[in-house]
């Protein structure tokens, strides 16, 4: 239900921190079976040989989907803007804000303009709308400037640092949950670097159901 979900939404940031989490987990996995996993990676470098073999030498273009935004098919076309994201007008949208929002933030560097202040006074270019910052991380840095910024990131690398140290010493299903919602958290800050949601109740649940499986581990190890 999850990764169909995760297809149905359309969302490309959402995707590539899927992709993220999902590439550490293999990494996580091939470290644990070096023998499985060139196996593995051995056949699937032969799979991806003859695709591109066969996409060579073939006239096989007309399988690739094209980007027309007009036109009916919305996964596909949502897959096809990867080759074209320059020309995306939602990524050049959220390029101006980001280069806007970093030009304007250094007026107070320090403690930033405030929680919700650019929405309150910028708007979308070529839109009536008010505006967002996307990125965490910049959206961050002016709201609450280097301090609040600072702050923010070394609660995160905490909570990241406790629970990666329970994970280590987890076994079976705790040792599973924890991994799971690490590479959660990766997946969510990678995607919210672009598309900025930690305003939404679920970042914070992974946070708190992190803290609440490491919590006890850290306290029977110490």
């Amino acid at each position: 239900m999850g990764l169909g979900g995760l297809v149905a939404s359309l969302t490309r940031t959402a995707w590539l921190g899927f992709a993220l989490a999902g590439s550490l987990a293999l990494i996580a996995w091939a470290w644990r079976h070096p023998r499985t996993a060139l196996v593995a990676g051995a056949g699937l470098g032969l799979v991806g040989l003859c695709l591109v073999a066969l996409f060579g030498w073939s006239d096989l273009r007309f399988l690739v989907p094209q980007v027309d935004l007009s036109s009916g098919g919305a996964l596909a076309q949502r897959l096809a803007t990867f080759g074209n994201l320059a020309d995306d007008g939602n990524v050049w949208v959220r390029g101006q804000i980001l280069r806007h929002a970093l030009s304007v933030w250094p007026q107070h560097p320090w403690i930033g303009w405030g929680i919700g202040a650019y929405s309150q006074v910028y708007y979308y270019p070529n839109a009536n709308t008010t505006s967002w910052i996307p990125s965490l991380f910049i959206h961050q840095l002016y709201n609450t400037g280097i301090l609040g910024l600072g702050a923010f990131v070394l609660a995160l690398a905490l909570a990241g640092w406790r629970g990666f140290q329970a994970w280590r010493q987890a076994h079976g299903l705790p040792r599973a949950v924890l991994g799971g919602l690490l590479l959660a958290l990766v997946g969510l800050l990678a995607a919210f670097q672009a598309t900025e949601a930690s305003w939404l109740a679920y970042f914070w649940i992974y946070l708190g159901l992190l803290e609440a499986m490491a919590a006890p581990i850290l306290e029977r190890a110490a």
